[in-house]
């Protein structure tokens, strides 16, 4: 049986959103960002200074961001159907980079993701509708995320995992939506690996469901 890739999308990003909507747990010490190095010289030099630095960098700059669509084909062209851009993806890519916020971990992560889903519109040719893989926003892997923003400033960390050059942390917004971030540190700073699930698990997870 055939299932469309946009229904396999919507299917995951309700079961991440189920998983987002459960109660925030009471875990080690119920902190602000603004009292987490967010306002240091580098915010960078903490998990959580890097994680709410890039936040308000995207909420910032989302609109410039995804101002660079690199997926042609399809709704205005009506002749080609989907297909990637890899040059525009690549400057999609390194305006991400600008934000000094992002490993390199993710940024191949991504690049990776673009590939896998090029390779699924070949397979699977579209014209309409939202291209597959891309119907939500790529750097928070939601349709709906102002709860966010607009919790931002009182945002909670509500646990931290440190070992070594590795780190975990888990964030509450609202009572109702929570992320976890994954972050490496190289030399004196850290970066964030992946924010929830990675790009190559959410791919094999549409796939996944697609070959049932």
């Amino acid at each position: 049986m055939k299932i469309s890739f946009s229904y396999i999308v919507i299917f995951a990003l309700v079961m991440i959103s189920c998983r987002n909507k459960s109660e925030l747990p009471v875990i080690g010490n119920d902190t602000s960002f603004q009292r987490n190095g967010y306002h240091s010289n580098d915010p960078g030099l903490t998990p959580e200074g890097t994680v709410f630095h890039f936040l308000q960098w995207y909420k910032n700059n989302e609109q410039w961001i995804n101002a660079q669509y690199f997926i042609d084909g399809g709704l205005e062209d009506s002749t080609t159907f989907y297909h990637i851009d890899f040059a525009k993806a690549a400057n999609y890519i390194a305006s991400l980079r600008s934000s000094r916020c992002l490993s390199e971990i993710y940024l191949q992560d991504m690049m990776v993701y673009f590939s896998l889903c090029n390779k699924l519109m070949q397979k699977y040719p579209q014209k309409d509708g939202p291209a597959p893989g891309f119907e939500f926003d790529l750097v928070m892997k939601s349709q709906d995320y102002q709860d966010i923003w607009d919790s931002l400033p009182n945002a909670k960390l509500i646990n931290k995992r440190i070992e070594g050059t590795k780190a975990t942390l888990e964030i509450g917004f609202t009572s109702f939506a929570k992320e976890s971030y994954f972050l490496s540190k190289q030399g004196q700073r850290w970066f964030i690996d992946s924010i929830g699930t990675s790009f190559q698990h959410l791919f094999n997870s549409y796939v996944s469901y697609k070959d049932r």
